[in-house]
Order: C-alpha cells, then structure tokens, then sequence
C-alpha cells in the first residue's frame, strides 16, 4: 500500500502529468460546450446512476466486467452525443445540447429509478405511474 501511496504521490508531483491531465479536461469541457448547470446535472445523474447500477449488480450477483465495458462505452457514447448537439449549436441550430442534455438525462433518471427498485428500495407513486406508462407504450399499448 505504501508503494501505491508512493506512486500516486509521484504523479501529482509530475509538471508534464499534471498538464497532461489539465490540458484533457479542458479539451473534453470544450468540446461538450462548457462545465454548466445542464451538464453538471447530466454528470450527477450519471454518477447516480453508476452507483445504482453497481450496487444492483453487487445485490443480483452478477458484476462482471462485460457489463462495467457496456457502461463506459455508453459513457462515451453519450459524451460524443453531447458533443455533436454543440457543434450543431455552434452552427446555428439553437437548443441542441440542450435537447440532448435533457433527453440523456432523462434517460439515465429512468435507469436510477428501475436500479432503485431493483434494489428493493421504496419508489414514490408518480416514478411508479411513469414507469406504468413507459411499459405501456413499449408494449403498443
């Protein structure tokens, strides 16, 4: 453990990490369009949903990393989704990363919701009527 420590203080102390690190963050802030409320809505929805979904696959029993590999791919391509809405916003089409904020968002709220229940965990009435609707209309109903 003592080496890990030891590593991880080395990196941190790095001039070319530590600009490496910077210089990709910022890369990545400016392509999806500023570090906003929007997004930072979208990223705490994310973790939240991350957090559900381990915690259901620890409850289930089936973490393995195939699954872990179908989140980050997910992750990412929702990052290229965000970043196509701001170069389409840039362009002219006003509200695109926006749109894609929200819908992604919304998305990923529905994927809390069944972890949560999943998890066995109470679910308020109206997360209950908005899934009953959802599976009604999935169903072509």
């Amino acid at each position: 453990m003592e080496d890990f420590l030891y590593f991880l203080d080395r990196i941190a102390d790095d001039f070319y990490i530590k600009c490496s690190i910077s210089g990709l963050g910022a890369f990545l802030i400016h392509m999806l369009g500023g570090f906003d409320a929007p997004l930072q809505f979208f990223l705490w929805i994310l973790m939240l949903d991350f957090i559900t979904g381990t915690s259901r696959a620890i409850y289930e029993g089936n973490l393995n990393s195939s699954t872990g590999r179908e989140g980050v791919k997910k992750i990412f391509l929702y990052l290229i989704i965000i970043s196509l809405a701001h170069s389409l916003e840039t362009v002219g089409i006003v509200g695109m990363r926006a749109f894609a904020l929200i819908i992604i968002s919304l998305t990923e709220a529905s994927s809390v919701i069944e972890n949560v229940e999943d998890l066995g965990l109470d679910i308020p009435s109206i997360s209950k009527k908005i899934d009953k609707e959802k599976n009604k209309r999935n169903k072509g109903g």
